[in-house]
């Protein structure tokens, strides 16, 4: 037995010397080499996606710039009988904005190609009373075949001001612009990854979720309710009125400046931070994890009642009396409740 265990394993070692010196043979002999230098290229052209792709912040830029993007098309959309538009991004520079002297939306579209030869496209349809503009982004690898193909494009948005009905925004790996939008409907953008901004908004309702993606927004007026959630990535905020605010922060960092309207919050993890141009309502505020920091303007006529199993109050105020409201005829209730919270409370500093 152990003469022919000797045998198998000599055998075993000469297979795989033979096995080496043929990959040797066939990575330096054409047609072989060819193939092989093929593979390799398809392996780091995915290597090459995968670490570019994870950078979703874009903070140095999209992917590819426009002077790459060698596709482009244009196409008008009659909005007659439309009531709802939707716009789906993809790995996508996008711009939406509003304008006068238009009667039909124009979309302008340039795409490019990162590595591979197959181009991103605009797909439009009309369902019922709803205008779809998708953009679809072509992603294939194939890791022994030169077939791996990953494009980026770039879309600017005209909408005539004339359209009042609603918008919605799906974003996924995009940096983005929306401006000057207006709607007596609602206005709902979802952005997965990538940058957003938001300036300039009216609407009748928002709906706005972020996961994953930095978003900036500026000038925001919703005359019934906006509601804010964060999942992840950071949400900045500045001059936002609304009837009413839903605030979400499940993980990640929401920062909201300049706030007016009555303020609903709810903190599951990461840091929510409410500074507040005027008090005009109640605050109802639960701060279950992370922080949760409330900015007050100078004499904000405030109540403050806490109620929670382990919330932890850090209080800049100068409270009157030692008690906890801010002035003796106090108009507004700020009810903060929660567990294993730290809840802060800052008056706002004086300007020089």
């Amino acid at each position: 037995m152990k003469t022919l265990g000797k045998i198998c394993l000599g055998f075993f070692c000469g297979f795989l010397v033979l096995l080496i010196a043929g990959m040797v043979v066939i990575g330096t002999t054409s047609p072989f080499s060819e193939i092989w230098q093929e593979v390799g290229q398809a392996v780091e052209d995915h290597r090459f996606f995968i670490s570019s792709h994870n950078e979703n912040n874009y903070e140095n830029g999209f992917p590819m710039e426009e002077k790459d993007m060698d596709y482009s098309e244009q196409q008008t959309f009659s909005l007659e009988g439309i009531q709802s538009i939707v716009i789906q991004a993809n790995a996508c520079q996008l711009t939406a904005v509003q304008e006068e002297n238009l009667d039909q939306v124009q979309a302008n579209f340039k795409s490019g190609v990162l590595f591979g030869n197959d181009y991103a496209r605009m797909e439009t349809e009309t369902q019922g009373d709803t205008l779809y503009i998708k953009v679809a982004e072509r992603r294939t690898f194939s890791w022994f075949f030169k077939e791996s193909t990953v494009s980026y494009s770039k879309l600017d948005l005209h909408i005539p001001a004339s359209y009042r009905g609603n918008i919605q925004f799906e974003l996924n790996a995009s940096d983005s612009r929306i401006q000057d939008l207006s709607s007596e409907q609602t206005l709902q953008v979802t952005v997965q990854a990538g940058k957003l901004q938001l300036q300039g908004i009216e609407a009748n309702q928002m709906q706005f979720s972020n996961n994953g993606a930095k978003t900036t927004m500026s000038q925001i007026r919703v005359s019934q309710e906006a509601s804010l959630s964060c999942r992840a990535g950071a949400v900045y905020g500045d001059i936002l009125e609304a009837g009413s605010f839903s605030i979400q922060n499940y993980a990640g960092k929401t920062e909201l400046q300049g706030i007016t309207g009555p303020v609903s919050s709810d903190c599951s993890a990461g840091a929510l931070n409410l500074s507040f141009a005027q008090v005009v309502a109640d605050i109802q505020v639960n701060a279950n994890a992370g922080s949760t920091q409330l900015t007050f303007p100078r004499e904000a006529p405030i109540l403050v009642n806490a109620a929670g199993s382990a919330l932890e109050i850090d209080d800049h105020i100068q409270w009157t009396s030692g008690q906890q409201y801010r002035m003796e005829n106090a108009e507004y209730i700020v009810s903060i409740s929660g567990n294993a919270a730290h809840v802060t409370l800052e008056e706002q500093a004086q300007n020089p």
